[in-house]
């Protein structure tokens, strides 16, 4: 499956939020399955809004 990002991170703690848990609650049905770009280190952000997976806490 292609990325399916919708820059709903919020734009300091590329966190989700409520906006975003909203987004995917609608699309679940029987199943859901989740793929997001997202950066990897600070400077690979690509776009505002962009969720992250590089801190130890989010990994």
């Amino acid at each position: 499956m292609s990325p399916l990002t919708r820059a709903r991170c919020d734009p300091v703690t590329h966190e989700a939020g409520p906006m975003q848990v909203e987004y995917y609650s609608q699309r679940a049905g029987a199943g859901l399955i989740v793929t997001e770009a997202l950066a990897v280190s600070v400077q690979s952000f690509g776009w505002y809004g962009a969720p992250c997976m590089y801190t130890e806490m989010k990994l």
